[in-house]
């Protein structure tokens, strides 16, 4: 008994994160003129969950409504990648690697926004968000990230959820069928909360 909307967003490198954030702000607004008053969850995985985040700070700023849930699946919030954490954790993540990400960062920063929360999440404003959720796993060199984020959050005085599985790798809550790292409870768990 759910509405389930996945928006097919223009993608890089052929697109910026200008592109994608006009078709997605429309359809965010959208959907909150259409919910009467039902639960909205934004969920996003990998580049969709930095996507996400940044367009609910967006929202925020905007003072438009916040989702009742925000959560993001193994997200990318800097594609800087200048963590130092992230050159331990890269030896044990075996699907993504520092260089191809930053080649696909450049592109979607465009030749202005390497430095806007647009782009990298993890600067962006946190005092508006609220029910955030983040899996992550340690074999992912999108995870250092997330602890930075949390450490922020957690200065501001704003609770993050963290669900990290150890030496579980990016996205892995996607790979029931292959009922590896806790795929299975992972997923179970997600759609209990939501």
């Amino acid at each position: 008994k759910a509405t389930i909307i996945v928006p097919d967003y223009p993608l890089a490198p052929a697109n910026t994160y200008k592109e994608v954030f006009q078709f997605m702000e429309p359809i965010y607004k959208h959907i909150l003129n259409q919910k009467d008053n039902k639960k909205f969850i934004l969920m996003g995985d990998s580049a969709g969950g930095g996507l996400s985040l940044a367009l609910a700070q967006k929202m925020g700023e905007e003072n438009i409504e916040q989702p009742n849930q925000l959560i993001l699946l193994s997200p990318w919030l800097d594609v800087r990648l200048e963590n130092p954490k992230i050159e331990e954790v890269e030896p044990y993540d075996k699907q993504l690697n520092r260089i191809t990400l930053r080649l696909a960062g450049l592109a979607y920063a465009g030749i202005d926004g390497i430095d806007t929360y647009f782009v990298n999440p993890i600067d962006g404003p946190l005092e508006k968000l609220k029910n955030v959720t983040i899996y992550t796993g340690t074999y992912d060199i999108l995870n250092p990230d997330v602890h930075v984020l949390i450490q922020k959050a957690e200065e501001q005085g704003i609770n993050i959820n963290l669900k990290q599985t150890e030496g579980a790798k990016h996205v892995w809550m996607l790979e029931r069928h292959k009922n590896t790292y806790m795929a299975e409870e992972a997923y179970t768990e997600i759609i209990q909360q939501i």
